[in-house]
Order: C-alpha cells, then sequence, then structure tokens
C-alpha cells in the first residue's frame, strides 16, 4: 500500500500531525484556503493484529449523521491507499472541556442521550457482531498477558480458556443482553466538543471498529474510562433508570473490559513500546475491585481466590523481566 496521494493532489498544507492512539491509525491536521481538516490514515490493510478499513469508516459515518448525530463529514475518500480527508472538529475533546469549566453533569447526560439515540434508532449495516468478534476474544489479555507478569510463572496449560469459560457461566446467568450498534470506543477523548447545548454539541469520532452487541456497553465505556474520574452523581444520573438486566450487562462487561486492559497495557508496552498507558493502572484497578462486591461477579471473585491472583499495579513490577513469561501465542 502506497501512501495517499490526497495531500499533495489538492494543495493541502500540514498544519500538525495529531498524537498516535492505541491503534495503528494516523492523523494529520491540514489547511487549504483558509480552512483546516483532518487526513486520516487507517493504517496497514495486512500485517497487523486487527485492521482498521476506511471503508468501514464511510457507512458508519454516514447513518449516524443520517440519524441526527455530529460525525464527520467526509470530504475526499481513498480507499485504495486505505485513507480520507474529514471533517476536523477542532482540538477540544470533551474531555478538555470540562477541564476549561464546561458543566460536567451536561457534558455526560447530552453524551448519555446520545448513546439513547444510537440504541433506539434501527441499524441494517453490514457489520460484525461482538459474540464473534476479536475484541471479544481479547478479554483473555487478562489472562494471557497480565497474570504471566503478576505471577512472574508462565500459565498451564488451558488457564486463558479457563478463564473465559468462567465469564461464559457468568453470562449464561443473567440472561441476553438487548443488541443495539456499538461504538465500540466511547469515550471522553472519542467525543469533541463543538460548543452550545445539545446533541449536535458533541462530535463523534474513532466510530469505525463499530459492531452489533450489548446496549450497556457504550455506557460502561463512558462512566468507568480508564482516561477519566467520574463522579459517583454522575453516574447515579445516568443509570438510575436503566434497567436489572442493563445493569447487570453494565457490570459484567465493564469488568471483563477493564481485566483486559490489564493485560492490554503489558501488551501495549511489551510489542509496540508504547509504555505511556502503564499510568492507567491506578484507575482500573480500583474499578475492578469495587466490582468484586457485586454478586453476580462472585464466580470471578471464587475464580482469582482459588487461582491465588491478587491485583496489582504492573508498572510497579519487573515486567520487563517477566515478559518471557508470556507465552508466543498470546493474542
Amino acid at each position: 500500500m502506497q501512501p495517499s496521494p490526497l495531500l499533495h493532489n489538492n494543495d493541502w498544507s500540514i498544519v500538525e500531525k495529531l498524537p498516535q492512539d492505541g491503534t495503528f491509525r494516523t492523523y494529520t491536521r491540514i489547511e487549504k484556503n483558509g480552512k483546516t481538516a483532518l487526513h486520516m490514515d487507517c493504517g496497514p490493510l495486512e500485517g497487523v493484529p486487527l485492521v482498521t478499513r476506511v471503508s468501514d469508516f464511510v457507512p458508519i459515518c454516514e447513518w449516524l449523521r443520517s440519524i441526527g448525530l455530529r460525525a464527520p463529514e467526509i470530504y475526499e475518500l481513498d480507499e485504495l491507499n486505505n485513507a480520507a480527508i474529514i471533517e476536523d472538529f477542532g482540538r477540544v475533546s470533551v474531555k478538555q472541556a470540562m477541564a476549561n469549566g464546561v458543566d460536567r453533569m451536561q457534558i455526560y447526560k447530552t453524551a448519555g442521550r446520545i448513546l439513547e439515540v444510537i440504541q433506539q434508532a434501527h441499524c441494517d449495516l453490514d457489520l460484525p457482531n461482538f459474540q464473534t468478534s476479536f475484541m471479544r476474544k481479547a478479554r483473555e489479555r487478562f489472562a494471557m498477558w497480565y497474570v504471566p507478569v503478576l505471577h512472574g510463572a508462565s500459565n498451564p496449560d488451558g488457564f486463558a480458556e479457563e478463564y473465559a469459560a468462567m465469564w461464559d457461566e457468568i453470562e449464561r446467568s443473567i440472561g441476553p443482553y438487548e443488541e443495539c450498534f456499538m461504538h465500540v470506543d466511547f469515550h471522553v477523548e472519542n467525543l469533541m466538543y463543538l460548543g452550545g447545548e445539545g446533541l449536535n454539541s458533541i462530535g463523534i469520532i474513532d466510530f469505525q471498529e463499530g459492531m452489533y452487541g450489548p446496549n450497556s456497553y457504550d455506557l460502561v465505556n463512558l462512566l468507568e474510562d480508564m482516561r477519566a474520574d467520574v463522579p459517583p452523581d454522575i453516574q447515579h444520573e445516568l443509570l438510575k433508570d436503566k434497567s436489572e438486566s442493563f445493569r447487570n450487562w453494565y457490570r459484567v462487561l465493564g469488568t471483563q473490559f477493564h481485566c483486559r486492559l490489564l493485560g492490554q497495557i503489558i501488551r501495549w508496552a511489551v510489542v509496540e513500546d508504547k509504555c505511556q498507558y502503564m499510568q492507567y493502572y491506578d484507575r482500573l484497578l480500583p474499578y475492578v475491585e469495587r466490582a468484586l462486591d457485586d454478586p453476580v461477579l462472585a464466580p470471578f471473585r471464587a475464580w482469582l481466590q482459588r487461582e491465588g491472583i491478587v491485583l496489582q499495579d504492573a508498572s510497579r513490577l519487573d515486567w520487563q523481566g517477566r515478559r518471557d513469561f508470556i507465552a508466543d501465542d498470546a493474542i
């Protein structure tokens, strides 16, 4: 795959390259005739663990815009080279807006209403399903990456499969979930503050890995974010009218997600030399520890005790010296 010619064919000038996140995507802010835009390079189309295609971005973007939400307008597209030029929502995420003094409750209630619009809208796009997705398989990263570093020893055969089976048992005990479109990465740095009030005050980005899945997943991502502390009154406000089933799946999926990140952080450091995510153990560990008080998670609490797992901040362990205990086929 060649670099996209979009930048050079249309007289755009580069303003700045944006910091890269935990994916292979890169963004560059560009300018032409006083108008800014973003050049989005979605990365390699092969040879990486999780391929992101600009062709996945387009239909989801158009669908979000069709239901009245602010997703970026697509100005130019280069599917051959997996790139696009899209609308620039500016530099202020809702996280930054709150730091600048915008009312936190207003921001989170608006984000919650955006999720309600998404969950209530009919979506007939051809998208992956959470149950068969790579993301669901990746929940085993807690067992494959975090536990060997924690214990300073290789896992016994079948350990990750046993971990997944334990979660399957918990999920069966709480019944089915309501399915809807799932953003997958709905957090305060993927929501851009556009000013004003109402649904259009927030722009939605980084939705190209969207799929169908549990209607509680995105709210967990928003309220139990590794990047931001959310006050209890805001969590209560957004959860107070949810059903028991929603709350049960919220707790189960949230805890799976946090545990996956405990392992994912080690994987980022070992495989991609991205150690900056180590700082988030201080926020993730309390999420898991508090969740263990929920009766729904009693089998997980028992499993941890049986396996002798005491959760710790892996950044304070010799994770580099223990990396050889991680299996070669860890996902």
